[in-house]
């Protein structure tokens, strides 16, 4: 009986000096469980790399020392597949990483947009260019399940939602709607400012959810200095409720929209400022966030 592992018969013959072809050989297969056969055998079929040691034991193979990973997982998959190994003892392995199958294997997992561009480094992934909030909170969740990556630093990655938000945001805030002297009629100019409202809003909103966030939209209404405080007052106010009329009209909920009469423009303590007539007649904006979790 003779072990296919076993060392050729006819050499070890002719190493004793015997003339192999005076020599019949008739041999039955069989596996030799030994475990210097077990080892012999698992080496001929996954070639143990030099920086690993192997072992066998009672069915138990024993790896130690340093692997690569694509190696080693193979030989999770198939070791059992080799007679005389039951079990695999992978511990006490430091497993090593090849960058270019980890970052195909996170290439193939995450898609990554052509404006995003990937990079690793002591196995911390590398992010840079641009991306959606939904792309980059599912990279920074999942890519460290991916062998081979630790950690995820975005730090260079921009965030095009935030940055939607953020430009539509300024956009919003820095819009004036005017009005007639001492009136709530919305001027020329007021209505071709507020036109172009609905449209931003939307866009930031839209920007807002995406990266968590829930919008009102303060609409601050300020009166010409030329009445007393309470007329000045009321007329604030109902300037600040003919732009949230008019928004309402556009299709915004009146929960996101929150009208404020702020009296006149100038505080007594400013009468000595001179100020441009038309900063008194306006209605201006402040965006106000929370989290949407606390929201709900």
């Amino acid at each position: 009986m003779r072990d296919a592992s076993a060392p050729d018969a006819a050499k070890i013959a002719g190493a004793a000096k015997i003339d192999p072809a005076h020599v019949q050989f008739h041999w039955k297969p069989f596996f030799a469980l030994d475990p210097a056969s077990v080892v012999q055998r698992f080496d001929k079929r996954f070639a143990l790399p030099s920086s690993a040691q192997v072992s066998s034991m009672n069915g138990v193979l024993t790896l130690t020392g340093s692997v690569p990973y694509d190696w080693l997982e193979r030989v999770r998959r198939e070791a059992k597949f080799v007679p005389g190994i039951s079990a695999l003892d992978d511990s006490a392995v430091a497993v090593t990483y090849d960058a270019d199958s980890v970052l195909q294997r996170f290439n193939e997992k995450f898609d990554p947009p052509n404006t995003v561009s990937v990079a690793l480094v002591q196995n911390v992934l590398i992010l840079w260019g641009e991306a959606s909030q939904q792309w980059l909170a599912r990279v920074r969740s999942e890519a460290p399940k991916v062998p081979g990556i630790k950690s995820v630093d975005d730090s260079k990655a921009v965030n095009l939602d935030e940055r939607t938000f953020q430009r539509s945001k300024s956009v919003i805030e820095n819009a004036f709607v005017y009005f007639l002297t001492n009136k709530d009629d919305i001027a020329t100019e007021g209505f071709a400012a507020l036109s172009r409202l609905p449209d931003e809003i939307r866009r930031c909103e839209t920007a807002a959810k995406r990266i968590g966030l829930n919008v009102t939209l303060e609409i601050l209404g300020y009166a010409d200095a030329v009445g007393d405080k309470a007329k000045n007052v009321d007329l604030s106010q109902r300037r600040a409720h003919k732009v949230a009329d008019f928004l309402g009209l556009c299709g915004f909920e009146s929960t996101v929209l929150k009208p404020i009469g702020m009296g006149q423009a100038v505080k007594p303590t400013e009468v000595g400022k001179v100020v441009p007539e038309l900063s008194q007649r306006r209605v201006s904006f402040e965006v106000v966030v929370q989290p949407a979790t606390a929201a709900r």
